[in-house]
Parts: structure tokens; C-alpha cells; sequence
């Protein structure tokens, strides 16, 4: 039988190799078998990673976004209010622009009063002072009158120099 072997190996050598092949798959296979469900296992553990990765990406952004959003209400709010003062000090200037023209109207140039607006504006005095012994309509000028009326001038100037840089000059009366 031993001399058989060597004739038959000899005639037969491909198939002894298959059969070696396939006795080495076989004891590799065991693992092999193993590898498949371990190579699973790798995908479904990367891809719950990558699930959690992404959902961290996205609370992040999600974080980022709400901060950038509350500093930008922050900010809109804060320009909101200048811009509610920048008016308010437009609408008092305005009044007390319009109290001037009626204390000026109502010292003797009745043709330029307005009669439905009456209220002077604060800072405004009632009327201009006349002078003594003279007719109503005449008006006596001071140098103490003419200084804080100048003060008044330049103030109100300086007023609309700063609304007007403000870029809120585009007042229409209407």
C-alpha cells in the first residue's frame, strides 16, 4: 500500500492538492466564519459611531446657532433702542423748534403763527420780553435774551449735526 501512494500522488496530485486547499480552508474557516460576524459587528459598531458623531455635530451646531441667534436679538434689540432714543430727541427738538416759531409768532408776527398749535414746547419761553412803556408787538432784545437764545440755536444745531450723522434726517412731517 505505501508504494501506492507515490503512483497515486503522482497521478492524482492535483486532486491531493484541492483536498489540501480545502482541508486548510476548512480549519481556517472556523474562523473565517468567525470574521464575517466579527466584520459585521465592526460595521454596526461604525456606524453607531458615526450616528453619534453626527448627532453631536448637529447639537453643536444646534447650540452654536441658538447663541449666534440670542447675541443677534441682543444686538437688534440694543439698535432698536438707539434708535427709539435717536427719534425721541428728533420729536423733542422738533417741539421745541415748533414752540420757538409759535413764542416768535405770538411776540408780534401774527402771520406766521399756527393758531390750532398752541402748547409750547419745554425750554421755550412763554413769550419774548417787550419792552417797557412800548407796544405789545415790539420786542426788546437783551444781550442776557440773545445769549441763551444763541445757546438755544447752537444747541439744537449740534442736535441735528448728531441725527443727521445718525443717518435719521429723512423726517417728512406728513
Amino acid at each position: 500500500m505505501l508504494g501506492l501512494l507515490p503512483t497515486l500522488a503522482l497521478r492524482h496530485w492535483k486532486l491531493l492538492l484541492s483536498g489540501l486547499a480545502v482541508a486548510l480552508l476548512l480549519a481556517w474557516g472556523g474562523i473565517g466564519w468567525n470574521r464575517a460576524g466579527h466584520w459585521k459587528k465592526a460595521y454596526n459598531a461604525e456606524h453607531q459611531a458615526y450616528g453619534i458623531f453626527r448627532a453631536r455635530v448637529i447639537d453643536r451646531t444646534k447650540e452654536a446657532t441658538a447663541a449666534q441667534n440670542a447675541l443677534n436679538a441682543a444686538e437688534k434689540e440694543k439698535s432698536n433702542e438707539a434708535a427709539r432714543q435717536s427719534q425721541a430727541n428728533f420729536d423733542a427738538l422738533q417741539r421745541r423748534y415748533a414752540g420757538l416759531l409759535r413764542a416768535q409768532g405770538s411776540s408780534g408776527q401774527s402771520g406766521r403763527t399756527n393758531p390750532a398749535a398752541q402748547d409750547d414746547a419745554a425750554g421755550v419761553a412763554e413769550g419774548l420780553p417787550t419792552a417797557p412803556g412800548s407796544a405789545e408787538g415790539s420786542v426788546c432784545m437783551t444781550s442776557e435774551n440773545m445769549a441763551r437764545l444763541s445757546a438755544y440755536a447752537v444747541g439744537a444745531h449740534d442736535l441735528a449735526a448728531d441725527l443727521v450723522a445718525k443717518g435719521l434726517a429723512e423726517w417728512s412731517p406728513e
